[in-house]
């Protein structure tokens, strides 16, 4: 009981994350809509490891975070994303720091759509 609670708290964060994300983009605050996109990504990764394995890192690495949900599913899917999108999802994960205490200009294509794309093809996935 206490662990799908804790599914469905991230997963709804992750949702909040993402939609704060898209009206940070439509306002143009681009960085904001990185670092809100990097969180969404964070804590949806975060969701489905908690419900396929019961635990996740502690850590806010997206990286580290998506080694050991492919590692848990083992789904080509993702592998091949993950492979295609590997510069996109370092420079997501970057934002987690970097949009808040650098000097770095992010742009309308830097946000969003990666994170929609990457909680979009997790949703669907599964233990073999």
């Amino acid at each position: 009981m206490a662990r799908r609670r804790g599914i469905d708290v991230l997963r709804r964060r992750a949702v909040e994350f993402l939609e704060g994300a898209e009206e940070a983009l439509r306002a143009g605050r681009y960085g904001l809509a990185c670092f809100l996109s990097e969180q969404a990504v964070q804590l949806y990764v975060k969701s489905k490891l908690l419900e396929l394995v019961g635990d996740y890192p502690r850590t806010h690495y997206i990286r580290v975070l998506l080694g050991e949900l492919l590692r848990s599913v083992d789904d080509e899917r993702l592998r091949r994303f993950i492979g295609d999108n590997r510069a996109r999802i370092s420079s997501l994960e970057d934002a987690y720091l970097m949009a808040r205490y650098s000097e770095k200009e992010y742009f309308r294509e830097d946000a969003v759509s990666l994170a929609r794309e990457l909680i979009k093809l997790i949703e669907g996935l599964q233990q073999p």
